[in-house]
């Protein structure tokens, strides 16, 4: 496949991907009522623009809660089923809730039947008639139990009460949050049985592992790759076999604000092509990095993001036609600019696409502008086979100019693996 077709095609799912995904209407609301089966009343109703049938997700200070479907729609109330509850001990009638219109994306197979039921009959307790009362008794219950008999000693008056900054750093240095962020772990495994790339017709196999978290405000992985290549020279004929090792690892301080995330990451890699290493040792270190949330529907599958790190780089290669190690390093620093789009298709099927731009800038060079950029894009379709079981299908171009300058060959390469995965919850 042409280099240019894929990047058509890149185009094609970046272009795709931000007309399906659009903003909406943000609404503030508190619970009423909570039924069991993840049943909520909430204080928005038709008057509202609220409707049956319509999707939603909850937000709070604390980050994503759930995603809900409308059941029934009074005037000043609706009624809400909630799936995909994240922080379930966050569900309160004492938290204000930010209800985001979700109606741009489709509603799972499994709870469709929630938006075709007539529930007019049902969960009649709470309506119009009775929100006042409710509210009422809400506030008397607050007022005669849970303030404080002095005022100045409340948590929201003291709250008040402190500078912005001292309100930034509890809002995003929480000891609590970060013990309930590392309790959300898991493990990835994954084989590769073929693999085909276009530079020197090469027949690959890989393996490998990711130790990752979903945490709401701090995130991390730990990625670790180990490939087995087979290389045709195209000129000879003779093949060469070549091994290649990948480390890297990332932490994301998330929604530093509502729309900015900071994010470090290092990278090292090996490969070794007959003799021949490239590259002997190579080190990327992201030291911070600023990540802009575009769209973020669900943090683990619907999402539009940019990210930019200035990485420092350090890299050491085989000197081309040597017989010995006789190794060249080179050092500077590579600016990198990320974009990613995550959706769902189906509810078996996924995509992420993945974009890397990144020029680099050379320590020796006197020449302060970029050369050698380095680019990468990728977009993966995974098919759940169960619940911890996925089929993969990536399709990868790169184009590493330092490479083809060097050893005086096409700097460009597509790649398309086909992978198990195998997911565990820790």
């Amino acid at each position: 496949m042409s280099s240019m077709y894929l990047k058509l095609i890149l185009l094609f799912l970046l272009s795709f991907k931000a007309l399906a995904l659009e903003s909406t209407d943000v609404l503030s609301t508190q619970i009423l009522k909570i039924y069991s089966k993840n049943i909520l009343v909430v204080n928005r109703g038709l008057e509202d623009a609220i409707y049956k049938a319509d999707h939603a997700k909850f937000t709070s200070d604390d980050g994503f809660i759930a995603r809900g479907i409308c059941l029934k729609a009074d005037l000043q109330t609706s009624h809400w089923k909630i799936y995909r509850v994240v922080r379930p001990q966050l569900v309160s009638k004492d938290t204000v809730y930010k209800l985001s219109s979700m109606n741009q994306s489709k509603i799972p197979p499994s709870l469709l039947k929630y938006s075709k039921v007539d529930f007019s009959d049902y969960y009649n307790d709470v309506n119009s008639e009775t929100v006042s009362k409710q509210l009422t008794l809400q506030q008397d219950r607050i007022a005669n139990y849970d303030l404080p008999n002095e005022i100045t000693d409340s948590y929201l008056y003291k709250k008040k009460k402190k500078s912005k900054f001292d309100n930034f750093i509890n809002k995003n240095f929480s000891n609590q949050k970060l013990k309930e962020d590392l309790e959300d772990i898991f493990v990835e495994l994954f084989v590769s049985p073929i693999s085909v790339a276009t530079r020197f017709d090469q027949k690959e196999v890989h393996y490998g592992l990711s130790f990752f978290n979903l945490g709401v405000k701090y995130q991390f992985s730990f990625n670790a790759i180990e490939t087995q290549r087979k290389i045709i020279d195209p000129v000879s004929r003779e093949g060469y076999q070549s091994k290649s090792t990948h480390y890297d690892s990332q932490f994301q301080f998330n929604h530093l604000t509502e729309s900015f995330s900071l994010l470090s990451f290092i990278e090292y890699d090996r490969e070794k092509i007959g003799a021949t290493y490239y590259p002997y040792d190579y080190y990327q270190l992201g030291l911070l990095g600023v990540k802009l949330h575009l769209i973020e529907n669900d943090p683990r599958s619907s999402l539009f993001d940019i990210s930019y790190t200035p990485t420092f780089e350090s890299i050491t290669f085989s000197n081309p036609g040597s017989t010995s190690l006789d190794l060249f390093e080179r050092q500077g620093v590579r600016h990198r600019f990320k974009i990613r789009m995550y959706g769902n298709l189906s509810k078996e099927l996924s995509n992420k696409t993945e974009i890397v731009y990144a020029p680099m800038s050379e320590f020796a060079s006197s020449n302060f502008g970029f050369e050698d950029t380095y680019v990468n894009g990728s977009t993966k379709f995974s098919y759940a086979l169960g619940k911890s079981l996925f089929w993969d299908y990536i399709l990868e171009y790169e184009n590493d100019e330092l490479r083809g300058r060097v050893y005086g060959f096409r700097s460009d390469n597509t790649i398309q693996t086909f992978r198990i995965r195998y997911l565990v919850d820790l």
